[in-house]
């Protein structure tokens, strides 16, 4: 049994006759091995570039200009069992994304730090492979985020960030002779918030960061053009159409706690409000009204509430620091368990996926530099059942290995 896809997806089939956005993750967060080796619990901690787009705020920590880059090794497997027909069907394709990237730069003013910085982030990853190389689909959306953060005294700090939302994503169907090629292009702009205190900066210090941050809702646009081939007649037929999906506003906190000066553990706890949000795809017709199809983005019609924790412990040493990082989250979906009714001979909706993910991490930090690297995997199990016992199951694992160097200045 094909797997159940996303509200996109289900959209994509209703005028594209495939799924184009299998296994897309609509978690949006933030980026970085380091903060990827603390199991994404990093609100409350925020203290290099890639603050810019965990916690704006967290930039006001930054005292030297820094660069940084991250990139990210992903492996996907996933795995359809039909009960009934005893069939499973497994899946496996791997590949590179660059994940990040940015400069932050400080100005100092007296106890007052004032920080600009720009950074690019892979959003929405849509590569998939399946049915030897009889669909792939590459590209995705993207974000360019400038932001700004005060730090004000020794405490308190705040920020903000732009998100422009742009990129590519493209699908081939190869089922001889047909042949469907799938290009779209995403637009859109939102914008992110945060706070950060630190009270270390007390009189008497205290070593505890809160940190609140918070994204707008928008609507991300895409513009899709499709091509059908018949190789067998041979024939073309070309057409466009337009989607609009609603993107919720999600609000974050999150902290962390110093022990000592080599211990710290951190928590975060997010929420996506995804309920009641939709996907829209508008077909122009000519000559007449234009036809718009619109779905939930949630099968359960719930946010995507994820909690997220993590540790990291420093080894201080005379050529410097290796820091050893683990860290734990949950993985919320939009996707449903299914149970089958049989007054209306169909199955509905019993409950929301959701899985769980973890992390470990390690590096080296001198005073010029510093490279982080993590290993982190994330999975989650979706049945569809009747009178408690199993018809189908998809079960979806990822493996990430994320690398990041950081300059400073």
């Amino acid at each position: 049994m094909k797997h159940h896809c996303y509200a996109l997806c289900m959209l994509l089939l209703a005028v594209a006759s495939t799924g184009f956005a299998q296994n897309l993750n609509w978690n949006i967060t933030g980026a970085g091995a380091r903060a990827e080796g603390f199991g994404g619990a990093f609100i409350g901690v925020a203290d290099d570039a890639t603050a810019i787009v965990w916690n704006p705020a967290g930039l006001g920590q930054i005292e030297r200009t820094e660069f940084s880059v991250v990139g990210r090794f992903l492996q996907e497997v996933s795995e359809d069992k039909n009960e009934f027909s005893k069939t499973t069907i497994e899946n496996t394709y791997s590949h590179f994304n660059p994940n990040f990237a940015s400069v932050a730069i400080p100005f100092p003013a007296g106890t007052s730090n004032m920080v600009l910085a720009v950074a690019y982030q892979s959003q929405l990853d849509f590569y998939y492979k399946a049915g030897k190389d009889s669909i792939n689909s590459t590209g995705g959306a993207s974000t360019i985020t400038p932001a700004v953060a005060m730090r004000v005294g020794s405490v308190f700090a705040f920020g903000a960030a732009a998100n422009i939302w742009l990129g590519n994503a493209d699908q081939t169907v190869n089922m001889p002779p047909w042949k469907r090629d799938l290009s779209f292009s995403f637009t859109g702009l939102n914008f992110t918030g945060g706070v950060l205190l630190d009270f270390a900066g007390l009189s008497t210090p205290i070593p505890w960061k809160v940190g609140v941050t918070f994204r707008s809702p928008f609507t991300l646009k895409s513009d899709a053009d499709r091509t059908f081939t018949n190789s067998a007649a041979p024939s073309t037929v070309k057409d466009k159409f337009h989607i609009d999906i609603d993107m919720p506003l999600m609000v974050g906190v999150g902290t962390s706690f110093r022990i000592g000066e080599s211990f710290t553990i951190a928590g975060d706890f997010e929420t996506r409000m995804f309920a009641d949000k939709k996907s829209n795809v508008t077909v122009p017709r000519t000559g007449m009204s234009d036809t718009t199809f619109s779905s939930p983005m949630s099968d359960h019609n719930e946010n995507l509430s994820q909690v997220r924790v993590g540790a990291e412990y420093l080894i201080v040493t005379s050529s410097g620091v290796f820091p050893v990082r683990a860290g734990f989250r949950t993985v919320p979906t939009l996707y449903s368990n299914y149970e089958w009714d049989q007054t209306n001979i169909t199955y509905k909706s019993k409950s929301a996926v959701s899985g769980i993910g973890f992390s470990v991490g390690t590096g080296f930090i001198s005073g010029s530099f510093a490279l982080d690297f993590a290993f982190s995997h994330d999975q989650y199990d979706q049945t569809w059942t009747d009178a408690g016992k199993t018809d189908y199951s998809y079960k979806y694992n990822v493996n990430r290995v994320s690398g990041s160097v950081i300059v400073y200045l």
